[in-house]
């Protein structure tokens, strides 16, 4: 029993690397991480020449979202990958909606 509890309390524990960075740069390699950061660098420096246009909040929620998978394991995480996929998606669309 007391072997039992020990082997169900280990599997609760995430036993990953504990930064969605990392995970991407293992997963993908050195191509898939610069290429993730190329698209979060490239959507930040659209943000900035357009800041007035888009919401503070989506812009708020998509830096915590950024920071979030920064520190935790965001991307395997359903609720902060929500975050994270809902808030990129707002601001992308409102950066490259003149685009269309």
């Amino acid at each position: 029993v007391r072997r039992q509890r020990q082997m169900c309390i280990r599997d609760s524990f995430i036993t990953g690397p504990h930064n969605s960075y990392v995970s991407i740069a293992f997963r993908l390699g050195i191509v898939g991480i610069v290429l993730f950061l190329v698209m979060i660098f490239d959507l930040i420096e659209k943000i900035s020449e357009k800041s007035n246009d888009i919401s503070r909040c989506a812009i708020f929620m998509l830096f915590s979202s950024i920071v979030l998978i920064g520190v935790n394991v965001g991307l395997e995480s359903p609720y902060y990958l929500i975050m994270f996929v809902f808030s990129f998606g707002f601001c992308a669309s409102e950066v490259y909606s003149e685009y269309e």
